[in-house]
């Protein structure tokens, strides 16, 4: 399951669930990305395992109530220009492991 958080004229972000693993995929591109990365693309990845992915849902669970859709919890939470920013506080603030990886 992919749900598409924001999507701009220099950044996508998305968050992919597959196998019990949350994966925050961002795509920063254009001008803006060639001055901060001298490149015109630049791809990161945030992954959680299964457990720190279980406890991510969980907590944004007990904030937003289980009747709400996973997906609409998401975009208001990290649907913006600076929601890896947000999705990277959330897990510092609530003891959430993650892994980084950029290409």
């Amino acid at each position: 399951m992919q749900y598409q958080l924001f999507s701009s004229n220099s950044r996508n972000l998305s968050i992919s669930l597959e196998e019990g693993k949350l994966t925050l995929q961002g795509d920063d591109f254009g001008e803006e990305c060639i001055k901060m990365n001298g490149t015109s693309e630049y791809e990161f990845y945030y992954v959680l395992d299964v457990e720190n992915t279980a406890r991510f849902i969980a907590l944004l669970e007990e904030k937003y109530g289980t009747d709400a859709e996973l997906e609409t919890i998401l975009k208001t939470e990290f649907g913006t220009d600076d929601g890896s920013v947000n999705f990277v506080k959330f897990c510092e603030e609530n003891g959430i492991e993650k892994s980084f990886f950029s290409f």
